[in-house]
């Protein structure tokens, strides 16, 4: 069986974006999106009853994620 080269996930920075539609783009489960808004680490609007997400609030999601890498001989150092 071939292996398929990973997807490319592209979120407009203009777009606006559902729950459902974030849950289906990063493959988790809508909770998971609840749980980044109910630890205040995710950013959105509520309008009519339903969560919306700027794009650019989730680049901004994502790049406040970074982790610095630590080679693993200082890490082991510790």
């Amino acid at each position: 069986m071939k292996k398929l080269p990973p997807r490319t996930r592209r979120i407009d920075p203009l777009g606006v974006y559902t729950r459902d539609e974030l849950a289906a783009l990063f493959a988790v489960p809508p909770r998971a999106i609840s749980n980044e808004i109910a630890e205040g680490r995710l950013a959105y609007t509520r309008r009519l009853g339903r969560y919306y997400f700027l794009g650019e609030w989730l680049l901004d999601w994502l790049r406040a994620g970074k982790l610095t890498h630590i080679p693993r001989k200082q890490r082991e150092a510790v």
